[in-house]
């Protein structure tokens, strides 16, 4: 019985899901056979799931000039020009793509993509509707339907083509991710954050969602701080007023009441907030997120002010009359400076993370 050549070895390997393996084989096989298109497209494709572009595009392009009518090869340079941040080559790729097979849906989802990628949000929606409609049960087209839609900002839409998605296969770990981004631009933490956690068990390569839990928590705890330096505020000048000579002794005592109340609220609230966050989690994401506040000196910060402005607000409801106003106010500052520290100086590097996980 002959044994499979490099070609097959190659590909039941990538069907196995060991592109690394695969690549070995497939070199081999172009180097036997450097006219055999389709081991060029299985090489480029090999290189894209080991997230080497650079490598993807060389063999794509290989096959372009083997078979400049195929599309395959226009798809995989693509989707390689998309990940090396050559949108508009991309562009042009996926047209090349779609004028060889225009009844293909890969071929609009990924021009969909490039066109993203190019900033160009009416021609990407349309391409992307138009890969649903030619195939309404692939779970892929509808992914990129709802990354078109989430990078408009039409968040609500977006999930709607995610969980569509998910639908046609639940197993989709690109969906889940995408799904609980659009989740936590309608800042339901901690939807966005068991998605994040569903995606990273279904596909634990996936270093984005580990991520976007990292930079969840910041967005909530940025919201805590903001919380709690407006109820400080508000607090500061109510006690301002309460403390005028003219006031009545018992607009002192609800004042100090409302103040005690107040800080029971705040906490209350950052912990139900905080804790929902924290519980769907399974114990290794529990580890990871601990050390990765604990890395985070600006979210320690963050923390540190919450803290601070609802022990202040304890103090001012325990405080002598002339003083609740200033310990109330210097809460207000307390909160605020930890929420300056996430979106301040240590906010430049948050936003350039997050820009780079959309």
């Amino acid at each position: 019985m002959t044994s499979p050549g490099p070609l097959h070895r190659g590909e039941a390997l990538l069907d196995a899901g060991r592109p690394e393996l695969a690549i070995e084989h497939l070199r081999r096989a172009v180097a036997t056979e450097p006219d055999d298109d389709r081991a060029w497209c299985l090489l480029a494709l090999a290189a894209l799931r080991t997230q080497d572009p650079a490598a993807a595009l060389s063999a794509a392009n290989r096959a372009v000039a083997l078979v400049p009518d195929a599309d395959w090869p226009h798809r995989l340079a693509c989707i390689a020009l998309v990940r090396l941040d050559q949108p508009h080559e991309a562009v042009r790729a996926g047209d090349a793509a779609v004028v060889r097979a225009p009844d293909l849906w890969a071929g609009h989802v990924q021009r969909a993509a490039a066109l993203r990628a190019a900033g160009r949000p009416e021609d990407a929606l349309a391409a992307a509707w138009h890969g649903v409609q030619l195939a309404p049960h692939e779970s892929e087209a509808h992914t990129e339907l709802g990354r078109v839609l989430l990078a408009q900002g039409r968040s609500a839409e977006a999930e709607r083509a995610l969980r569509a998605a998910l639908e046609q296969d639940p197993a989709d770990a690109v969906a889940r991710h995408e799904l609980a981004r659009a989740q936590l631009a309608r800042r339901r933490y901690a939807e966005a954050v068991a998605g994040f956690g569903d995606a990273l068990r279904d596909d634990p390569t996936m270093g984005t969602a580990r991520r976007n839990i990292d930079l969840t928590v910041r967005l909530a705890v940025s919201r805590a701080t903001l919380a709690t330096a407006v109820v400080c505020f508000l607090a500061a000048r109510i006690a301002g007023a309460a403390a005028d000579p003219a006031s009545a002794g018992d607009a002192r005592g609800l004042v100090r009441a409302g103040l005690a109340l107040a800080a029971l609220l705040v906490a209350g609230l950052a912990a139900v907030l905080l804790g929902r966050i924290w519980r769907p989690l399974p114990p290794e994401l529990r580890r990871v997120a601990v050390r990765a506040v604990r890395r985070d000196r600006w979210l320690l910060a963050a923390l540190a002010g919450l803290a601070l402005g609802v022990g202040l607000l304890v103090v001012a409801a325990a405080a002598p009359a002339a003083a609740v106003a200033g310990f109330a106010a210097a809460a207000a500052v307390a909160a605020l400076l930890g929420r300056l520290a996430l979106f301040g100086v240590g906010g430049v590097r948050w936003r350039l993370r997050w820009r780079r996980n959309s």
